[in-house]
């Protein structure tokens, strides 16, 4: 319960500190006092090598001593430097290489959470949020398949269910998807922040079943209604075909618009 605003708003792509592949002593834990999961993603933050002043004193750890025009720099300053770029990279990908999309916010961020690697940390946690940033497990390659819905046109209200179906899954990766919406702006005293409540089910044609965020157990049986960010891993997928279902539990502002990526090897 460390990480203070703006780093906290459900919104952002908040971002901790890692040092190698743990949390660093220094950066933020969470969650936040409504029990959101802050920072979404970690990323490198200590002793990372960053351009040095000539003029300015004391703006990083020390000088690097391979090259004086350069400093050893920590902290989540370096981190969120890192992300920021690879969300750039992750819109310029779908600009170039899927039709000129142009990707909302959500989708970006969906993206990012997406691919992340859980660290020691496992897949969701008040520390490294869904993981360690890798843009290399976030965007296709000759095993891996991307997919996506950016719903900016066809939101969801109370009640109404989104499906798609995902053929011919392969086993040598796992099917993994995230489900993340832009939401409204909540009341300033209230103690619950989420307006809008969307759930992630993955459906298994084997007759399996994978609800958003549940890591533990079945992980069928527990509905997040907390966060607007969930995500699903199916790490051995035994199914031919699972369908993904993004279904609107409560939408009390109206049509609420959302982003959904998956990702998987196809048979």
């Amino acid at each position: 319960n460390t990480v203070k605003p703006p780093g906290n708003a459900k919104n952002t792509i908040s971002v901790g500190a890692a040092d190698n592949d743990k949390v660093a002593s220094f950066s933020s834990r969470g969650p936040t006092n409504d029990g959101r999961i802050k920072p979404d993603v970690i990323a490198p933050g200590v002793s990372v090598t960053s351009a040095r002043s000539q003029v300015g004193k004391g703006a990083c750890s020390s000088v690097d001593p391979r090259n004086g025009n350069y400093s050893l720099c920590s902290g989540t300053s370096m981190a969120t430097p890192a992300v920021s770029g690879l969300a750039t990279l992750v819109r310029e990908y779908f600009q170039k290489e899927e039709d000129h999309v142009n990707p909302s916010a959500a989708l970006v961020k969906a993206t990012l959470i997406n691919g992340a690697r859980p660290n020691g940390y496992g897949l969701m946690s008040a520390e490294a949020g869904w993981g360690f940033v890798d843009i290399a497990r976030s965007l296709p390659d000759k095993n891996r398949r991307l997919e996506f819905v950016d719903e900016l046109y066809l939101p969801l209200t109370t009640g109404e269910t989104y499906e798609v179906m995902v053929d011919h899954v392969g086993s040598v990766e796992p099917l993994t998807a995230t489900l993340v919406w832009t939401d409204y702006p909540g009341q300033v005293d209230s103690s619950r922040a989420l307006v809008s409540d969307l759930n992630l089910v993955v459906r298994g044609s084997d007759g399996s079943v994978f609800y958003g965020n549940d890591f533990v157990g079945a992980m069928d049986d527990q509905a997040d209604s907390v966060n607007n960010v969930e995500k699903v891993k199916v790490k051995n997928p035994s199914a031919a075909s699972y369908t993904v279902e993004v279904v609107a539990a409560n939408t009390p502002m109206g049509p609420q618009n959302f982003a959904l990526v998956w990702t998987y090897a196809h048979s």
